[in-house]
């Protein structure tokens, strides 16, 4: 349904834009640039923001391998892919958690 290989490792997080709003101490996407260096198969789909709000963020270009899939009505597809699911921060996402 979304194109995603059966072997890719597959990375989700998912939360309105506003979880991934950085503070001086705690980002999550220049960790997931991190993240994504340290292992080379993941790919990281965060659903709920979207590249045109994530790019006042980014100090570079976004990693080739995080995909920036915006608002979804129905994430389900996504969560059913996932081999592992990343809490957002800095601001927790409780909804999406017991998803």
């Amino acid at each position: 349904l979304l194109g995603i290989p059966d072997s890719q490792l597959v990375l989700l997080s998912v939360g309105r834009s506003c979880k991934f709003r950085p503070t001086e101490r705690h980002d999550f996407l220049r960790t997931s640039r991190r993240l994504l260096g340290r292992i080379p198969e993941a790919h990281l789909y965060i659903v709920g923001l979207r590249e045109s709000e994530a790019v006042g963020r980014l100090r570079h270009a976004p990693h080739p391998r995080l995909h920036l899939c915006g608002p979804v009505a129905d994430a389900s597809a996504y969560q059913a892919a996932a081999d592992l699911v990343l809490e957002p921060y800095p601001f927790g996402s409780a909804t999406a958690v017991l998803e």
